[in-house]
């Protein structure tokens, strides 16, 4: 009997890899990654001849919502400001670095803020952005005790792989030849001079960055685009049949041989700076004086209109859940109004509000405990982040101001709703504490 329970067939690291593909969109990766999975055998990119568009939606969508979180970030504040901590900001582009965590957190599913001690580098932790195609998180009753991070050494035509396991209060470099044993790294000279390095304090010196939580992989996050490679494939399919019917739509143009213009050399047909292919057929004409050789000139007929509705009903169902089209410049249906826009164009804002939500968390965290490896303890971070897309602040102020008057609204929520992300909890209690004052 067939286990109608049996566990999905990819493992996180595959699925990883898969939503890399969609969005590099490489030939050849494309063809590779739909002719391995098991339920896409007969998928457009999994065979057929002719050329193939792809169209790079995915590509686009990521990197619209990986630039509104970076140009979002108003400021990282500390309580405290302290030496140490303007030197780790002056060292680190935190901005750069939350562009391509949410990059690679909605590409692969999750990302990781990972702390590396390099002191040939700098005699501060460097805050690194690494994809969770490259990390394996241990969990022990839900608690995050270790992240494994695994990355390809080439050498001597051989892949040696070096893991390195984050803990708590350790880091420790563990290096594996191609037969899979463990060897020194001294071996090899990428890895020379790596060696295990106790922490001072024990905090485990890596961030996770989940946007949308797995429902497969326990403890690992969800791509944005996850469940919609069939969708994406159609796409590019309905795409490509247009081109090709285009190609294959040109006018041709039927000529006699009566009307082709002769050398006066030899009598032959004079066709220089003529493609039979592309600009006209030959065929063969009627030599009697009383020949109605005539040039015949023929378009196939093509559907524009239905290939149009086509592609735009299945971009419709790649953004469905993902982003507004608006958001990309897209007009898909003209007819809709100011106000049925702003309505698509709460699907990014949903999305853009996960997206600070799990920056507001894994930030603060990754620089608090970059300070406690440098000796600061006490200091508090926050990330503040501009408003997308919304009403101004004026408009807000008045509404909610209103509200309060009425009594229908709390001092706690009028601050929520006013400065939302942008103020740290204990900055929130303060405003609270001073309208009620006044």
């Amino acid at each position: 009997m067939e286990n109608i329970f049996a566990p999905f067939a990819l493992t996180f690291k595959e699925c990883a890899k898969t939503g890399r593909i969609l969005y590099e969109g490489g030939y050849t990766a494309l063809t590779g990654l739909y002719s391995s999975l098991p339920d896409m055998q007969k998928s457009f990119w999994a065979g057929g001849k002719g050329r193939k568009l792809h169209l790079g939606y995915v590509a686009a969508v990521i990197d619209r919502y990986a630039d509104i979180a970076a140009t979002d970030i108003n400021a990282v504040v500390a309580d405290k400001p302290s030496v140490l901590w303007e030197r780790l900001e002056r060292e680190n582009d935190v901005r750069l670095c939350c562009e391509q965590a949410v990059r690679q957190a909605l590409m692969c599913g999750d990302s990781v803020f990972k702390l590396s001690l390099d002191r040939e580098i700098s005699s501060l932790p460097i805050i690194e952005a690494v994809s969770g195609e490259k990390a394996k998180f241990n969990y022990k009753r839900g608690r995050l005790r270790e992240i494994v991070f695994t990355s390809e050494v080439p050498h001597n035509g051989y892949i040696y792989i070096l893991k390195e396991i984050y803990t708590k209060g350790a880091v420790y470099y563990r290096l594996f030849d191609p037969n899979g044993r463990q060897t020194d790294t001294d071996h090899l000279e990428e890895t020379r001079g790596l060696q295990d390095i106790l922490l001072d304090v024990p905090v485990l010196p890596a961030v996770p960055l989940k946007i949308f939580e797995s429902t497969r992989y326990e403890g690992r996050g969800k791509a944005l685009f996850a469940d919609k490679a069939d969708v994406a494939d159609a796409l590019d399919e309905v795409a490509s049949q247009w081109l090709e019917a285009m190609r294959k739509g040109r006018v041709k143009k039927y000529i006699p041989e009566t009307l082709i213009p002769r050398s006066g050399i030899n009598g032959g047909l004079h066709t220089d700076g003529f493609d039979f292919k592309d600009d006209f057929v030959r065929i063969e004409g009627n030599m009697n004086e009383s020949s109605t050789d005539t040039i015949q000139v023929i378009q196939p007929k093509i559907d524009y209109m239905a290939y149009s509705e086509a592609l735009s009903g299945f971009l419709d169902m790649l953004l469905s859940g993902v982003m507004s089209p608006a958001t990309l410049g897209i007009d898909l249906k003209r007819t809709d109004n100011a106000l049925a826009q702003r309505e698509k164009e709460k699907v990014t804002l949903y999305v853009r509000g996960k997206l600070t939500s799990a920056l507001s968390r894994a930030v603060p965290q990754t620089i608090e405990k970059a300070l406690a490896l440098m000796g600061e303890f006490d200091t508090r971070i926050s990330i503040h982040f501009g408003e997308y897309a919304g009403p101004d602040f004026s408009a807000v102020a008045e509404t909610v101001g209103k509200a309060y008057q009425r009594g229908i609204m709390s001092a706690e929520r009028v601050v929520e709703e006013l400065y939302g992300e942008q103020m740290s909890e204990a900055e929130k209690r303060k405003e609270v504490e001073r309208i009620k004052r006044e």
